[in-house]
């Protein structure tokens, strides 16, 4: 029973990538009306996005993938209120954290040059504070997650490859209402603004047992 169990997780372990990454992603614009006299607009700043993942490959051409990744940037915000005819504007710290499921489907799996592209789905996990003395003020949110990407494996070894990617990655409706603008002031908007940001990065991946 014991032999079994041993070359069950032998053969398991050929099909286990380990694939760490590292990622410039591009500044998105977002913006909303939260009424028909107020609205904000702004933007969140690209910048460097990191984290790793945990693929299984269910066949040559087909494997799942577990993905963690990380990213820490701006988001000036301006919120303006025709009403009473006022501008707010802050630059928010945003941390996002993206815990995906994605499809991979390779081209010439096992060979030195391996093509691949995939569709990826999961959560946001989102926080957003203001800066300053009002730094105690805060957001936590989760919102759904969904991506798209493709890029190449270079084998450098049979056990390691070079990887470069492209990809797009949106966080459905993670900015709006309940977002705190100012110091004396709360939109409580009703409406949000999807933050979609496109990035090109590298990272390797290492197979797991041969």
């Amino acid at each position: 029973m014991l032999a079994f169990v041993l070359v069950a997780f032998a053969a398991g372990a050929q099909r286990i990538r380990v694939n760490p990454y590292g990622t410039g992603v591009f500044d998105d614009k977002v913006e909303a009306y939260s009424s028909p006299t107020s609205n904000f607009k702004g933007k969140v700043e690209g910048g460097f996005q990191w984290g790793s993942g945990l693929e299984y490959r269910l066949h040559k051409n087909f494997g799942v993938e577990f993905l963690y990744l990380r990213q820490d940037t701006k988001m000036p915000l301006e919120y303006y209120d025709e009403d009473i005819e006022s501008t707010q504007q802050t630059n928010f710290d945003l941390a996002l954290n993206y815990l995906l499921v994605g499809g991979v489907v390779s081209i010439n799996p096992n060979k030195t040059i391996e093509p691949y592209a995939g569709f990826l789905a999961g959560m946001t996990l989102m926080r957003v504070d203001e800066p300053g003395e009002n730094q105690a003020k805060h957001q936590r949110d989760t919102r759904f997650a969904w991506g798209l990407r493709g890029g190449v494996n270079f084998w450098v070894t049979k056990l390691v490859a070079i990887r470069l990617q492209s990809q797009l990655i949106v966080a459905s409706r993670a900015v709006g209402g309940d977002i705190y603008f100012g110091s004396s002031a709360n939109t409580n908007a009703s409406t949000y603004s999807s933050i979609a940001q496109f990035g090109l990065g590298a990272g390797l991946a290492f197979k797991v047992g041969r």
